[in-house]
């Protein structure tokens, strides 16, 4: 792959190869492993540096797998993206490029992270070769006692073959690094487009368009191969990669909030969507702060504002993230989840209207590329009957307990504000458990996050409009009479909801 010519993604998915790095990493470690026991002939000198050659290796075969991941999750979601594009409001669209974009851009990072460790464990190669031949002679042969084998190898013919493995496999990652370079260089520039607009089909960028479908779907095929097959290696000397082991997902987090703060993510020029005399915010800025996190009897959870998005007159529309790490017998008495968002304004006099709800239905819900696991489907409802408080209420019947019935570890919520005045976010989890003894009695389990507060867009001039409110009426001269609160408004009343006697499990 040339950096000269112009980068032809078709091109590119088609002619790189990742079998040299599989097979770097699988004979490598298959080879030099059994070099470092007791019954090696090598010196003990000879033996530590081939130890932290193959701790090289280890690292460098870690930081593709990671790279891997990422992408996988970015090719995914682009895939699903362009199966589904009828679907997708434009800010939804607009947030799921976002992802792609960030999760390719993470990516690239861990590739060029392997391909300069390859770059240094050739070097290393080289230098132990020359100090080995300097103490052994090149005919040399090595003598290696196993639990049931005794191999004889010529040091020699074992000193080319590695060279020849980590040369092949620097290569190959080199073209990994310049395939996903090329991959956010187009998408960076799509995204930069500030004559395009997200109320066109999308499918009128090259880019994007229906011949190019196969491409991704090839691109996405290859690299879940490439995972699968580098896992055999990992899962074979799990020695080698205890983060990988012991906690994946983990890892990949870890990884995501270290490298966010370095990578450079691009401007977002392209209009998300516009109405006439409307200007458009287009930088989409990224939040990513917490609004409610804290421990629970079934694990812990987190409620993270991803980012809002200014897209149209008046309107601000809100991204959260909610992640569900569920551990202990109360996971299994977890019987419903419920998320709820109360929504004020700061200002008495002022109106707002909350609309496009999502997900709506537990289609939608489990459309959505951020919902996992992919196989959860738990009972769901979207409740939006007060007008400043909004219920995504999951739960599991009582006796249902086959996989599917398990509740999200991450799903995204959104909605649209219309709104001329500053508005206070307020989240609020609600855990109902069974009791362990007595089924059909519950327990309820809550945190009630901190105010979040979003200012109108910049744009904004026109007054909001908004239904009135059924509490307040207006007197013939014109002042404001309040009615009170509505009787049959329980939902409210649900938040603050405890059972003061809980029983231990």
């Amino acid at each position: 792959m040339s950096v000269e010519r112009p980068f032809n993604l078709r091109d590119a998915v088609s002619t790189f190869s990742p079998t040299p790095i599989l097979v770097a990493v699988s004979k490598l470690l298959e080879t030099l492993s059994p070099l470092l026991s007791a019954n090696s002939s090598f010196d003990e000198q000879t033996i530590t540096t081939l130890r932290n050659l193959l701790a090289s290796l280890a690292l460098a075969a870690k930081y593709v797998f990671v790279a891997l991941r990422h992408s996988n999750n970015a090719l995914t979601s682009i895939c699903t993206m362009l199966a589904t594009l009828k679907s997708h409001r434009p800010a939804t669209l607009a947030e799921t490029l976002r992802l792609i974009a960030e999760k390719l851009l993470f990516s690239h990072a861990n590739a060029m992270d392997s391909r300069e460790v390859f770059s240094v464990l050739k070097t290393d190669v080289e230098r132990l070769l020359r100090s080995v031949m300097e103490i052994h002679s090149q005919e040399t042969t090595i003598r290696v006692t196993g639990r049931d084998t005794v191999e004889h190898r010529g040091l020699q013919d074992l000193g080319l073959s590695i060279k020849k493995y980590v040369e092949q496999a620097e290569t190959s990652c080199a073209s990994m690094v310049d395939l996903l370079s090329g991959t956010n260089t187009l998408i960076r520039a799509f995204l930069q487009d500030e004559s395009f607009s997200l109320e066109r089909p999308l499918t009128d960028v090259p880019l994007w368009s229906p011949n190019m479908f196969n491409v991704w779907r090839t691109f996405q095929a290859m690299f879940i191969n490439f995972i699968s097959d580098l896992r055999g290696p990992i899962i074979t000397h799990p020695s080698w990669f205890p983060e990988i082991i012991k906690d994946e997902k983990g890892l990949i987090e870890s990884d995501e909030q270290s490298r966010r703060p370095e990578i450079i993510q691009p401007q977002f020029k392209i209009i998300v969507s516009q109405m006439p005399g409307a200007g458009v915010n287009t930088a989409a800025p990224t939040v990513e702060s917490v609004l409610t996190d804290g421990t629970i009897k079934s694990g812990s959870c987190e409620v993270r504002l991803l980012s809002i998005f200014h897209t149209k007159r008046g309107m601000s529309t809100v991204t959260v993230k909610m992640s569900l790490r569920q551990s202990g017998i109360w996971r299994h008495l977890l019987k419903s989840i419920n998320l709820l968002c109360r929504i004020t304004a700061t200002n008495a006099e002022a109106s707002f209207r909350v609309s496009n709800h999502a997900p709506a239905t537990v289609n939608d819900a489990v459309a959505d590329p951020n919902f996992l696991p992919k196989h959860c489907r738990p009972c769901f409802e979207l409740d939006t009957s007060t007008s400043s408080l909004t219920r995504w209420h999951f739960w599991r019947p009582i006796y249902r307990w086959r996989p599917s019935s398990t509740f999200p570890s991450h799903f995204n919520i959104s909605f649209d504000i219309e709104h001329d005045t500053r508005v206070g976010l307020e989240f609020h989890l609600a855990f109902e458990y069974r009791r362990r003894f007595l089924p059909l009695l519950t327990y309820t389990e809550q945190l009630v996050g901190k105010p979040y507060f979003v200012d109108p867009p910049p744009f904004s001039g026109d007054p909001v409009l908004s239904s009135p409110d059924p509490r307040q009426s207006t007197a013939q001269d014109g002042s404001k009479i309040e009615l009170g609160p509505d009787p049959n408004d329980t939902t409210a009343a649900d938040v603050h909801r405890q059972d003061g006697k809980g029983e231990s499990a």
